[in-house]
């Protein structure tokens, strides 16, 4: 029996016709955010409380102003909601409806495929789904289901099966749903390429088939990358967190003062120079980029003036610049107090010592470092912290954007005085909407990074620790990459590089053993236990076959105790088999391990 109107003519009205959209899917919503409705041409899902962090802003609105044809746009949103809101009563009228609903992520990508597939058809004067035929879906298929070079056209390679999946099954979707649809359907009898499933007709491999194509991440870049991590996390982490410190505190201070144009008072400005010269303290210096922007202008690279901050400079007196007259004549004065003190930049004038990466020599921990760069340093080391925690827990991106400040928990339950590291995040992939707030043993090193990653934010208590990253890249040269490459060539570049401090401890041999037989990178080293080099799901980095996330070798002991502490003297972190294996508060996890979380359909 069907509750909708069986007739091949669409009806007039749609069923979900000034349907609130997260009431009618169920959705649970944040109070005071905008709650879309079916007639609108975007749906914000801005306010949905279960939203993943994961959730890009752009996934959260569902475009269906795109859609050139204004009746498939109906057609569309008729299509979302009933992929979402599978509960309701006239979607499970439909016998080939969808009995789980689709994330909202997942209906978001399915409008946006949906979306090439209509305005293919109304770029070629069909105007309406009853005249699509095989051929029309085949011409489709073929010609979206290539790349081409955006210039020039060019056909450059075919896109993978999976790729072009989720469009096919959209397609298919339109004859599906074909009795909630109002404002168009295909003609009855027809579905695009029959019976076949969309995994068939794309030639996408199946579950078990699938194959891993990034590459596992070899010991001699998992090796430096994971040292210069630690390096920055240890060594250089408190002091970028001082810096971060003074830049937020300075940038608070001029935040609410009522700035002036120009300076005219030759007093002032004679007293501030005076200042420096008496304390010995450089001018501020302007960034590389504003250099260039006065040469542009037409500044002699000669002039002594080039580099002067005279904005920084003249901040106490609540100017921004020099009147003109007034720069004429105070050249000569601002010219001496160069040729005596100099410029530099404003941060890292006068460093703490650290040690070396290398040798532990100490030395200054940075030079001098301007605004930019002191920015870019403050995200490279959050860059830093995301890798880290990423190659040595082997932790989904979505688990790892999960992790929220205070998530760190430590404790010594049985008595040992062996402490148990263990982060609280939650699992997304395959649980309910909103995920299952779930715990992960670490070792030690990653609640250091995770303190660190903690300092670098403004965020309170409950949010997010660990920033979506793309691309570890700051700007040119300032991003963890560079870095990475400068402290393994040993060359001095880029913020806060000294010739005296880059470097990392050359790689072992690739022969080389320890004297139990593992490989040098699983014992402790100058920096401590470089991780394991199971890979988190950060772009690039992948476990090598057979090694199981975020884990390190076992060390077998019956009943822990005294062999657990030899273990534990290594730097190698044993199993206990023996009656305080399980920890308080956990399900199927032995000793200090990460344990592996046994669930359906996890590749």
């Amino acid at each position: 029996m069907s509750l909708l109107p069986v007739s091949a003519e669409p009806a007039a009205r749609s069923v979900f016709a000034d349907a609130d959209i997260a009431a009618t899917a169920r959705l649970n919503w944040l109070g005071g955010c905008l709650r879309p409705r079916f007639e609108d041409d975007v749906w914000p899902f801005v306010g949905w409380a279960d939203a993943p962090v994961q959730m890009r802003v752009t996934e959260k609105h569902v475009l269906f102003d795109r859609i050139t044809h204004r009746p498939w746009r109906v057609v569309a949103k008729e299509l979302a909601l009933a992929w979402i809101a599978t509960q309701d009563e006239r979607v499970l009228a439909l016998p080939r409806a969808r009995r789980l609903p689709h994330h909202p992520r997942t209906v978001y990508a399915r409008v946006y495929h949906l979306t090439f597939w209509l305005n293919w058809l109304h770029e070629r004067r069909i105007p309406t789904l009853a005249a699509v035929t095989q051929d029309h879906c085949e011409a489709f298929l073929r010609e979206y289901g290539v790349v081409r070079d955006k210039k020039t056209g060019a056909v450059l390679r075919n896109k993978a099966g999976s790729s072009l999946r989720t469009g096919v099954s959209a397609m298919q979707d339109i004859t599906d749903y074909g009795e909630l649809l109002s404002a168009d359907r295909h003609r009855p009898g027809f579905r695009p390429w029959g019976e076949r499933s969309p995994r068939v007709v794309t030639g996408a491999p199946s579950r078990p088939q699938v194959v891993i194509k990034t590459e596992p991440l070899g010991d001699e870049v998992l090796r430096p990358l994971l040292t210069a991590c630690l390096h920055l996390v240890d060594v250089l982490g408190p002091h970028i967190v001082d810096l971060r410190t003074q830049l937020k505190a300075e940038r608070e201070s001029w935040r609410n003062v009522e700035w002036s144009r120009h300076l005219r008072d030759g007093d002032r400005l004679a007293a501030l120079v005076e200042e420096h010269l008496r304390t010995g303290q450089p001018l501020p210096r302007i960034e590389d980029f504003q250099v260039t922007k006065r040469l542009r202008l037409g500044w002699d690279p000669k002039d002594p003036l080039l580099t002067a901050n005279f904005q920084h400079l003249l901040r106490p007196t609540g100017h921004r610049d020099i009147h003109k007259s007034l720069f004429a004549q105070a050249r000569p004065l601002l010219e001496e107090a160069v040729a005596e003190v100099g410029t530099e930049y404003l941060w890292c004038r006068d460093p703490a010592d650290a040690p070396r990466a290398d040798t532990g020599e100490l030395i200054p921990w940075s030079l001098p470092l301007s605004n930019r760069s002191s920015d870019a340093l403050i995200r490279i080391a959050g860059h830093a912290c995301t890798v880290a925690i990423s190659a040595s827990t082997g932790m989904r991106s979505s688990e790892l954007m999960e992790l929220t400040v205070g998530c760190r928990r430590t404790d010594d339950a049985d008595g040992t005085g062996l402490a148990r590291h263990r982060l609280v995040s939650k699992v997304v992939k395959g649980r309910l909407w909103g995920g299952e707030t779930d715990e992960w043993v670490v070792i030690k090193e990653v609640v250091r990074v995770i303190a660190l990653a903690e300092q670098l934010t403004d965020s309170g208590p409950g949010t997010a620790v660990v920033r979506r990253v793309q691309r570890l890249r700051v700007q040119r040269g300032h991003d963890l990459a560079a870095a990475v490459g400068r402290l393994a060539r040993r060359a001095p570049h880029g913020p806060g590089a000294d010739p005296r401090r880059a470097g990392a401890p050359p790689p072992p041999a690739a022969d080389a053993v320890c004297r139990d037989g593992r490989p040098p990178w699983w014992t402790a080293g100058h920096q401590g236990p470089l991780q394991t080099p199971a890979g988190g799901h950060q772009r690039g980095i992948r476990r090598p076959a057979g090694r199981r996330p975020g884990r390190l070798p076992p060390r077998v002991e019956e009943g822990g105790g005294q062999g657990e502490a030899q273990a534990d003297r290594q730097g190698i972190p044993a199993v206990r088999t023996g009656p305080n294996a399980r920890r308080p508060g956990s399900r199927r996890t032995a000793g200090f391990l990460p344990r592996r979380r046994e669930r359906t359909g996890r590749p």
